[in-house]
């Protein structure tokens, strides 16, 4: 994808496979602005890369990619102990890696299926690479990672600070939101079952509102490389399995020490921690303001489901409804997440307009909605046919925070309904039809004030 302003769009692209040598199913390392929307991507080295040769200008980085609604995956016959397998030992890596590159969106992604091989089973990677020093510009920064769901691989994510001992320019300013991360497990996927880990001194990583399945594994955040501090580490309002180790930094044992030493002056608070696996899982290891349930069942779950494929929605019963620093649960927000997410999952995309543009329908379901004006200022009308109109518990209002807006902005006249948007902040947010559990759509309006 080397160039200015590319895009990849509506694609199906598989089966990109190499012994002994990194393949991709896009790959760039000269270029900026790219929108990469709508896609299946299949490659054995890693899926996407950003970064991973030496730029042919100067200074170059890699910059403003919007990475959104992909499905990236690696297909099982390509894992040698698994049945489907067939017979060829492809070099393996990992799913979505950036060596060069600065502002960054990625958004409503499904990662999956990555094991160990060539490296050690990470599936998401934040690693610069200067190229032996020849680039020593190189950085990667500015990076949203928000309502995506990685699941069956060995490890979650590796941020990594600087390129070993070369030069570098710090990894700086990552959030990672609302994500879900299950079926981490390295008896399976090959790895140490880490879910974070954080090297080198990386500055401004904030990890809010995820929620890590890892039952079986070794830490929910892994610290080396203690020469350089990670500066403005928040760690907030997260659903995590303790694993063996917990937050463990080499040479400094379990929870607080790690945090003093690879982790000054880190928040850490509102966390649920659960299935410890020794003693280590041990409140009076980490900060005071966390949370230790013991089981992830004891969490108060809609539905576990042995951590794959659950759903993790908090039950209005559960002790740890709404304890977060800003007053909502903890994890993900599974009504956002499954809005967002559900274009890949059910193979009905919206249409790929303009970065900045809203549809004015997104179709998500089996019930047309159709919604005037869009934007709205004060109101907003929405249309159902009569035959599909849906009883008033079943529709919803959220922001994109996946926050339920009070009922009774909706007010309902036959087969049409009406939305007061006043006094609401400008901004973009979720109309739901639903069905018991089951979505039936979901569509985006916006308010604007002008």
């Amino acid at each position: 994808m080397n160039g200015r302003r590319i895009a990849v769009v509506n694609s199906w692209i598989d089966n990109f496979k190499e012994e002994g040598a990194d393949s991709q199913a896009l790959c760039a390392w000269n270029g900026t602005a790219f929108k990469i929307v709508n896609n299946r991507l299949e490659g054995a080295g890693e899926n996407i890369m950003f970064g991973g040769a030496k730029t042919n200008v100067p200074d170059m980085l890699m910059a403003d990619i919007e990475f959104r609604n992909n499905h990236v995956i690696k297909p099982l016959a390509w894992k040698a102990d698994h049945p489907d397998y067939e017979g060829t030992d492809w070099s393996m890596k990992n799913l979505f890696e950036l060596k060069n590159a600065t502002r960054v969106w990625v958004r409503g992604n499904v990662f999956e299926q990555n094991w160990a091989d060539s490296q050690t089973g990470f599936a998401i990677l934040f690693t610069p690479r200067t190229e032996g020093g020849a680039c020593p510009w190189i950085t990667v920064s500015d990076v949203t990672f928000e309502h995506n769901i990685i699941r069956h691989t060995g490890s979650g994510f590796n941020i990594a600070a600087r390129d070993n001992s070369l030069p570098t320019i710090p990894t700086a300013r990552i959030w990672i939101h609302n994500n879900l991360i299950e079926d981490i497990n390295g008896n399976i996927w090959g790895g140490d079952g880490r879910s974070l880990q954080v090297l080198s001194g990386v500055e401004d990583l904030t990890v809010d509102h995820n929620t890590f399945i890892n039952p079986y594994g070794n830490t929910f955040v892994n610290a080396d490389g203690i020469s350089f501090p990670n500066t403005n580490f928040r760690y907030t309002n997260n659903i995590t399995s303790h694993g063996v180790y917990g937050l463990h930094g080499s040479g400094k044992g379990v929870g607080n020490g790690s945090l003093t030493s690879y982790f000054p002056g880190a928040v850490v608070e509102k966390n649920v921690i659960a299935n410890g696996i020794n003693t280590t899982a041990n409140p009076s290891n980490y900060p005071m303001s966390n949370f230790f349930p013991g089981q992830m069942t004891n969490i108060g779950f809609v539905n576990y489901n042995n951590g794959i494929g659950g759903d993790y929605t908090l039950l209005s019963s559960s002790l740890y409804a709404g304890v977060g620093t800003d007053g909502r649960d903890p994890g993900v927000a599974i009504d956002s997440l499954n809005v967002i997410t559900d274009p890949v999952i059910s193979g009905v995309f919206p249409i790929c307009e303009n970065t900045t543009s809203i549809s004015d329908v997104h179709r998500a379901g089996d019930i047309p909605l159709f919604l005037v004006p869009n934007p709205g200022t004060d109101r907003v009308r929405v249309s159902v046919p009569q035959t599909h109109f849906p009883s008033p518990d079943q529709i919803r209002i959220l922001d994109l925070y996946g926050r339920r807006l009070h009922p009774d902005r909706i007010t309902y006249s036959g087969s049409e309904c009406e939305i007061l948007m006043s006094g609401l902040p400008d901004g973009v947010y979720i109309i739901q039809i639903q069905t018991g559990y089951q979505l039936r759509s979901s569509f985006w309006i916006k308010r604007s004030g002008y």
